[in-house]
């Protein structure tokens, strides 16, 4: 059995489901529309990330005929956790201009006792879109951006986060359509972003 399978089926056993119906719920739900080898790289993310597709703590999304894997902020937390980030601190500065400022402040503790922490500031100038969260929420948003960042270089996490699609923008897809050209991002079969 290969690793790639025996965390396909971890994951099945965490949601409580069988590892084949658990495949199954994917081909038809979040990675409708892939083709085998696009599959078999989802598969390969799911592998190492440990996240869960149904749960949509990772999304697949297409751009220009490639699948790219994003990280929601409910699958960052979760990945927080496994690595042992046992401190969340954030917090905000108004600056001079209506800028924000928000210092997400991440601290894990080593096996020596020792606490490494791990800090990234964003600011709202830099990051908010023009979408109805960014818009109603503009702290909560740039909060989370600033936490799922500092995350990255915390748990040495080289996906991009859901959110950084929002920059670029990105277009659900409801049917693949293999004949038309691939102008934006898509996100593959079920995420709700």
């Amino acid at each position: 059995m290969s690793e790639a399978h025996k965390m396909i089926e971890r994951v099945a056993a965490e949601r409580g489901i069988d590892t084949q119906d658990y495949i199954d719920a994917l081909v038809s739900g979040p990675l409708t529309g892939m083709t085998k080898t696009e599959m078999m790289v989802a598969f390969g993310d799911i592998h190492r990330t440990g996240l869960d597709p149904l749960s949509e703590e990772i999304l697949f999304l297409k751009k220009g005929g490639k699948v790219t894997a994003s990280i929601r902020y409910s699958g960052m937390t979760k990945l927080m956790r496994r690595a042992g980030i046992t401190q969340v601190d954030v917090t905000y500065t108004d600056l001079e201009g209506g800028d924000i400022e928000c210092r997400a402040v991440l601290g894990k503790t080593g096996e020596d006792g020792v606490t490494e922490s791990f800090c990234r500031p964003e600011y709202l100038s830099e990051c908010r879109q023009n979408t109805g969260p960014w818009k109603q929420y503009p702290r909560k948003m740039l909060g989370h951006r600033a936490v799922m960042q500092t995350a990255r270089l915390a748990c040495d996490i080289n996906l991009p986060s859901a959110d950084e699609y929002l920059e670029v923008g990105y277009k659900k897809q409801e049917e693949p359509d293999e004949k038309k050209e691939d102008d934006g991002f898509r996100i593959i079969g079920g995420g709700t972003q």
